[in-house]
């Protein structure tokens, strides 16, 4: 009788470690999930600011550019407003 109870005893200890190793993965798993979405968005974010960066500086060259020629000018036409 004592052997069965042991054996019980043990049969649920052991089924409750493994329910606990595969909750404590499914955590893991999730954390690390969440990590490479952060890691892939900041890796988006940083691509952004650098094209944003050299937009800015092609704008830059462009203004200066336009500002020691002083020939070139905007002639803003707005479309339907011309009758």
């Amino acid at each position: 009788m004592m052997n069965r109870l042991i054996f019980v005893l043990m049969s649920f200890l052991l089924a409750g470690s493994l329910i606990m190793h595969v909750w404590e993965y499914r955590k893991i798993r999730e954390h690390a999930d969440m990590l490479t979405l952060q890691a892939e968005i900041e890796t988006k974010r940083t691509s952004l600011m650098v094209i944003y960066q050299e937009v800015l500086i092609n704008m830059a060259k462009e203004l200066d550019a336009m500002r020691e020629n002083k020939t070139e000018s905007f002639d803003l036409k707005w479309e339907g407003t011309d009758k």
